[in-house]
């Protein structure tokens, strides 16, 4: 009777306890719950409600038109503009005295020297390494502006909040992105932007962004591997749209980023970034700091960095009745990998992982499911495959090492004539000292 009761009172508090505290990663058992970061989750089902769906699942674009509007991007004199306004990205604003240090230990990049006008593009993972977002950090003067994409900005802003304690200096809310832009196009361009703006737009530096005194945040980077500007209207004063439509200047949208985003290489969430892949693996090694440690998922992507160890990669793929989801095999009739995004036309171009096995896959035999004609495997432009971030060490050395080569001449012979006397008298000693000893 006893062992009964106590049996139904651990059941019991077992329930109560797991009802408080669900067994989440961060929750009081440690563990990880994957269906708390899966897309099909409810909690992102009213976010995706929010935003017309195929803005971002499906290109209605052709690859003609989508490589016409890669040159056009690089080569016109026009530059092209995009106005995600409506899209659905989302701003994180996050301030407080502790705001980098919050940062270096949520995301893969580090935050610990972050300066006022850096740009920083990290990821965001799980505890397990898994991708959940590519984001992009803005470091102004009081705070730090996180962009974040649209399946996923919901999540990272929840997130954040479950690791601040009550200690930390640190606040995150949501701002609203009054207007979003990304212009494209050549520096020679950049007058004509200038003029729309009626305010001097300042040559790109790299990784760079500052304040216009309209309130709007320009920023180097266009966000892909093209050269141009990334504008963030967090006032609702700058006019960007209102100008751009006066001067007759032709605005793209969701669709036209879309199509350059396949073309790219560029990943996305619940597409290329699931819980099933890396950041690494995506393709994202210039979001990941392989030197800092403590942060969510720094295990798994230390060890994958250390021993290069990916399962797949991402790679840009070419060919007839492409699908999304679709199958990768190999001459044999092996899976070797599977489409994630395609444009629109019959999906002639698009991404997909391709495992690590296949040896060569640019030169590889690979075919899509139920294709007759072997694919065309490239590899991706927004894509880093090695580690970019030197030791602070090597750096240290290296500025030694210079600072010995510019030591002039008459310093060099002074301090050989000092290491001269100094032998000399170390050598008088030792005969001292030897002779004492023979006495």
């Amino acid at each position: 009777m006893r062992l009964r009761c106590l049996v139904a009172l651990g059941i019991r508090l077992s329930l109560a306890v797991g009802f408080v505290y669900p067994p989440t990663h961060g929750g009081a058992f440690g563990r990880y719950s994957p269906s708390e970061e899966m897309p099909g989750n409810v909690k992102y089902r009213a976010e995706r409600a929010r935003y017309p769906i195929n803005t971002f699942i499906s290109s209605q674009i052709s690859s003609h038109e989508a490589l016409h509007l890669q040159e056009m991007s690089r080569n016109s004199p026009e530059g092209v503009f995009l106005d995600l306004t409506s899209c659905g990205w989302g701003l994180l604003s996050v301030s407080g005295e502790d705001r980098l240090r919050f940062l270096h230990n949520q995301l893969t990049n580090s935050f610990a020297n972050a300066q006022v006008g850096d740009v920083i593009e990290s990821s965001y993972t799980s505890s397990v390494g898994r991708a959940i977002d590519l984001v992009t950090a803005y470091v102004l003067e009081d705070e730090v502006l996180l962009l974040s994409s649209p399946p996923r900005h919901a999540h990272v802003f929840e997130s954040f909040h479950k690791y601040i304690f009550p200690l930390d200096r640190v606040q995150v809310h949501k701002k609203e992105l009054q207007g979003f832009f990304i212009y494209m196009g050549p520096e020679a361009a950049l007058t004509k932007l200038s003029n729309l703006l009626e305010h001097k737009v300042p040559p790109p530096q790299a990784h760079r962004c500052h304040t216009l005194p309209s309130g709007l945040v320009v920023a180097e980077g266009s966000g892909l591997a093209l050269p141009g500007l990334t504008m963030l209207d967090v006032s609702g004063s700058s006019g960007v749209a209102a100008a751009v439509s006066s001067a007759g200047v032709r605005l793209g949208g969701g669709k036209e980023w879309e199509a350059l985003r396949i073309l790219q290489g560029r990943p996305f969430p619940e597409k290329e970034l699931t819980l099933e892949v890396t950041p690494l693996e995506a393709g994202l090694w210039h979001t990941v700091d392989p030197e800092k440690g403590c942060y969510l998922g720094q295990e798994t992507l230390a060890k994958q960095a250390n021993n290069k160890g990916e399962r797949q990669r991402l790679f840009a793929v070419r060919g007839k009745g492409l699908e999304e989801k679709q199958r990768i095999l190999d001459s044999a009739g092996g899976r070797s990998g599977v489409v994630t995004s395609c444009l629109g036309d019959e999906g002639r171009a698009g991404l997909a992982y391709i495992r690590k096995t296949v040896a060569h896959p640019t030169r590889a035999s690979l075919f899509n499911e139920g294709g007759t004609e072997p694919l065309q495997v490239s590899d991706i432009p927004y894509a880093t495959r090695e580690a970019t971030t030197k030791k602070q060490g090597s750096t240290v050395t290296q500025e030694i090492g210079q600072a010995a080569e510019n030591t002039s001449a008459a310093d060099k012979a002074v301090e050989a004539g000092r290491k001269a006397k100094k032998l000399e008298e170390m050598k008088k000693r030792l005969e001292e000292f030897q002779r004492k000893n023979k006495k």
